[in-house]
């Protein structure tokens, strides 16, 4: 997978809800991704806010997600 998936994909939110418990490999995406959900619980983003934040990262550093973009999103 070279590519990320498109910010379309329901996977993002998904990453980011208050249920899902996905374990990642990489601490950093880890790390943002439960300081997301906080942040959008006490209302200091929206889910879309968190999503293009989470986006842009993992595009910055895909080489670095790339395992667990496979396994998010079954590629």
């Amino acid at each position: 997978m070279e590519n990320i998936p498109s910010k379309d994909r329901p996977e993002w939110k998904n990453l980011l809800s208050p249920d899902s418990h996905i374990v990642l490999n990489n601490f950093v995406l880890q790390m943002k991704i439960t300081q997301a959900k906080k942040d959008i619980k006490k209302g200091k983003k929206t889910v879309d806010n968190a999503v293009d934040e989470i986006y842009s990262l993992c595009q910055k550093y895909a080489l670095a997600v790339k395992q667990d973009m496979e396994m998010v999103f079954n590629n």
